[in-house]
């Protein structure tokens, strides 16, 4: 039998969130808006803060997804039972004295869930402001008779609490003013807002793919299809094959955004250049891997030089097609491994008039605080092993 992935019970839906998403997975997996369920939290959280602690442990204890579909909107008599669960734990809460306040959950309450009304697209709830784009579907807009309703439970919120004293005596007329001129601006002006904001956010993901496909082709244009023209003209196999690594190895730092033009301060980068020269003086491909990131300086130049010359070392005695190239920058120093898998040699036989090794490389690590080891078998191999201490610029 075929194994299906179970979609959890519940979820956070990652392309349909104003926080995390919580509200809108919830509201999928009951078949409600997610209006709704925002309002709630919002009431929930007027009841002791019990609405804030609820979500925390919802987004602890759910993963994101995206919209698994299929899901059917409830009926109203369920709708009607959920809204009685809701006003049944309000109560609770409120005989336990986690409470904010007659005045201030009742009347708070009644605006949110007008407020979730006015913005329920009913069956069509995938997106709150799909049917505010240009050329959006026009049925996905809120059916009139659910706006009335939700604009009279709204203003019957903002009546309670102008109708209690307390309210008033705590936040004062002047704050009761605002509340009432931001829900009638909210009304009024909010739907073409959200409108104006989907369409610039619409236009600038346009636009930035559109960048993107014209910044491609353009490097293509300037590298990649140029040097396949090189390639066509050229009778030289072993010209195709340099020109076809070094464009291979230029599209690799394009597109991990490591162009040596961008920055050549880096360590990363002027290894990059080390090896590209070593490829294009030897013919040999050199496999470089560069693990932790550092500016360059004096010192660190003099490793970059010295791994440069056990890189020409190895293209020029090993006898194979490829040199590995590994540095890392960890615990306060930096490691380069240069390795072959070529002929050899025997490392007790090396004369001290072999300068590439015993000045350009083992000399030079030496007079700049560092060290070299050479480590070699014949028909095994060869390593050397460059490593110096980070701060120990001479």
């Amino acid at each position: 039998m075929e194994r299906t992935e179970r979609q959890p019970a519940l979820y956070r839906r990652s392309d349909d969130r104003i926080l995390s998403g919580l509200a809108a997975g919830i509201a999928e997996s009951v078949g409600v808006s997610p209006s709704y369920v925002r309002a709630g939290f919002v009431v929930l959280s007027l009841a002791g803060g019990v609405g804030v602690v609820a979500y925390l442990i919802g987004v602890a204890m759910t993963v994101n997804t995206v919209d698994v579909g299929n899901k059917q909107m409830i009926g109203r008599s369920q709708k009607l039972g959920l809204a009685l669960m809701l006003v049944a734990v309000l109560m609770t809460l409120r005989a336990a004295n986690l409470w904010f306040g007659d005045s201030v959950v009742w009347p708070f309450g009644l605006i949110a869930f007008g407020l979730a009304a006015i913005l329920d697209k009913g069956d069509n709830y995938s997106r709150l402001s799909s049917w505010m784009l240009p050329g959006g579907d026009a049925s996905l807009r809120p059916p009139m008779s659910r706006m009335v309703v939700g604009a009279v439970v709204l203003f019957a919120g903002v009546a309670t609490f102008v109708a209690s004293r307390s309210a008033l005596t705590t936040l004062g007329l002047p704050l009761l003013a605002v509340l009432v001129t931001a829900a009638g601006l909210m009304l009024l002006v909010g739907p073409w807002i959200m409108r104006l904001v989907a369409a610039l956010n619409e236009e600038r993901s346009d636009r930035i793919r559109s960048e993107e496909r014209s910044d491609v082709a353009a490097h293509l244009h300037d590298s990649v299809l140029q040097t396949l023209a090189l390639i066509q003209r050229s009778d030289d196999p072993s010209k195709m094959v340099t020109l076809a690594r070094a464009q291979e190895r230029e599209l690799r730092q394009w597109l991990f955004e490591a162009d040596p033009d961008i920055d050549s301060t880096l360590l990363s980068t002027a290894l990059q250049s080390m090896a590209g020269r070593v490829e294009r003086d030897y013919d040999i491909r050199v496999e470089l891997v560069t693990v932790g990131e550092i500016q360059l300086n004096p010192t660190l130049d003099a490793l970059v030089r010295a791994a440069g010359e056990a890189t020409a070392n190895a293209a020029r005695h090993s006898g194979v097609q490829w040199v590995s190239v590994y540095a890392e920058t960890a615990d306060g120093q930096v490691d380069v491994f240069v390795s072959d898998q070529g002929s050899g040699f025997d490392v007790s036989t090396v004369n001290d008039d072999r300068h590439g090794i015993a000045d350009s490389i083992i000399g030079r690590m030496e007079r700049h605080g560092g060290t070299a080891t050479v480590s070699s078998e014949i028909d095994g191999g060869t390593e050397v092993h460059l490593s110096m201490p980070l701060g120990s610029d001479k």
